[in-house]
């Protein structure tokens, strides 16, 4: 099985034992949808053994 590299994102990782409010990754998404300022999305099954926790995937 081919692993593609990874995609790097910019900024920092939030610390996880004071995580800002709503979704952690919000500081480093480009997208940023106006939900995650409050609400953390949940765990989404996106593909075999890939899940995704984002607005976006709705």
């Amino acid at each position: 099985k081919k692993q593609d590299r990874l995609h790097v994102i910019t900024g920092s990782v939030p610390n996880p034992l004071s995580l800002p409010p709503g979704c952690a990754f919000r500081p480093r998404c480009p997208v940023k949808a106006p939900l995650s300022d409050t609400d953390v999305p949940a765990l989404k099954a996106v593909g075999p053994e890939h899940l995704v926790a984002c607005w976006q995937y709705g």
